[in-house]
């Protein structure tokens, strides 16, 4: 059997492991999305019960940092590879492979670079030294993990994505539960980060042998400088939607009071379902999308599904957020503990935000599919700042409540302006075509 016959029924077993319809390709996404999720919050579980309080902060620090360098990898490998996909099985395979190597030649570099560090750390006698140099190892195996799961999203195989995570999650929980039970003392961070990472492999095992891709034996540095135009304006929207999101909450702590941040925080926790499942939504829509651009799909057909999708998602968002806003104080308890007679009245601004941002983004993966990224940049450009702005106006002189409300506000400019910019990208390519 040749190559290019090997690669087609590759590419036929992906596709009809698909399965189904569109919505059950959304609803594996979301299943895709919350696995790790779950395992990473039962690991954190068990480290939080196993560990000193300071090596706790040191390891869910440390991890969320991975977490970020991950988001960083997928924004310029994973998610470009979505969006360039060809109806081409042979091409796909060289083009997963291409960004596999990238992957692996970024994570390697940017290992080494962290147990540098955390060596150095280590020799200057920083407490957290080690758990740097745990760190530092395991970043490239987390990079290749989540990378093997794009390239399943890529081929229209979401169930092999899911078949990654679930592997990696069930490990890793495994193997924590493991070191936690032999260990006769307190589990180190240093430790905790290991288990966590190394079981990590056993995903990469999956997409290794779902996928068919392996990196080749020598790593090219090419993805990069070819798909430079793309990857510089994901990498951008993301740096600028973390600088946001993540640039609010240390506004809120720093001029609000603790309690109310607090109460913040609870209720998210218990929005925390409909977070998950816009993340998947979100992924394997813009697959789904991109695929069906692939091969011919028109704008206003995609424009249609996003649309379709993105009310019916802010809709559940919508109910969700207004059941647990009606909760009862006792079984909110059971969650968050006490303070949800006052935490309460932040799930309203918080509901708000999430149904928003799911319809909006939802219209952002369409204008991705359609190409039209670099304006969804520009528009970051001046949202991002204005956000934080915002924030600041609102913390000082109104609190915390207050300061949720305008970041709603500005989650619902932001639905609107995708929205809008996606009617025009619909239009232009009408209008393009029939003139």
């Amino acid at each position: 059997m040749t190559a290019d016959v090997r690669t087609t029924a590759r590419a036929a077993r992906q596709e009809s492991a698909t399965g189904g319809t569109g919505a059950r390709r959304l609803v594996l996404g979301v299943v895709d999305s919350a696995l790790p999720s779950l395992g990473n919050l039962a690991v954190s579980v068990l480290a939080a019960h196993s560990m000193a309080l300071a090596d706790f902060g040191v390891f869910t620090t440390l991890v969320l940092a991975l977490i970020l360098a991950t988001g960083v990898s997928r924004s310029v490998h994973g998610d470009v590879l979505v969006l360039t996909v060809v109806d081409e099985p042979a091409r796909m395979l060289q083009r997963a492979r291409s960004s596999l190597a990238s992957v692996l030649r970024l994570g390697l570099v940017a290992g080494a670079l962290g147990v540098l560090a955390g060596a150095v750390a280590s020799a200057a006698g920083v407490t957290w030294g080690p758990a740097l140099v745990a760190a530092g190892a395991v970043l490239p195996v987390l990079l290749v993990q989540d990378h093997y799961r794009w390239v399943a999203h890529a081929h229209g195989c979401i169930v092999d994505s899911l078949t990654n995570n679930a592997v990696w999650s069930l490990g890793a929980v495994t193997a924590m539960g493991l070191a936690v039970a032999e260990s006769d003392e307190t589990v180190g961070p240093a430790t905790g980060l290991l288990v966590w990472g190394v079981a990590a492999l056993l995903g990469v095992a999956v997409g290794a042998a779902t996928s068919g891709c392996l990196p080749p034996a020598r790593l090219p540095g090419g993805w990069l400088r070819e798909n430079r135009s793309l990857a510089g304006a994901l990498a951008q929207d993301f740096g600028l939607l973390q600088a946001s999101a993540q640039g609010a909450l240390v506004l809120l702590a720093v001029l609000t009071s603790s309690t109310d941040v607090a109460l913040l925080r609870k209720a998210q926790i218990w929005l925390g379902p409909v977070t998950m499942a816009t993340t998947g939504l979100l992924s394997a829509l813009q697959s789904g999308l991109a695929r069906s651009r692939a091969r011919g799909a028109a704008a206003r057909g995609l424009a249609r599904t996003a649309s379709s999708v993105g009310a019916a998602g802010a809709l559940g968002a919508a109910v969700y957020g207004c059941a647990v806003a009606v909760l009862p104080a006792a079984w909110a308890a059971l969650l968050v503990d006490g303070g949800w007679s006052d935490a309460r009245s932040f799930v309203w601004p918080l509901t708000v935000q999430l149904a928003a941002g799911l319809a909006g983004g939802c219209a952002g993966v369409a204008l991705r599919a359609l190409g039209a990224v670099g304006r969804q940049v520009r528009v970051r450009w001046v949202l991002a700042p204005l956000s934080l702005l915002v924030v600041l106006g609102t913390a000082t002189s109104g609190g915390a409540l207050l300061a949720a409300w305008a970041l709603a506000g500005i989650s619902v400019l932001t639905a609107a302006l995708w929205g809008l910019l996606l009617v025009r990208a619909v239009t232009g390519e009408v209008g393009g075509r029939a003139a």
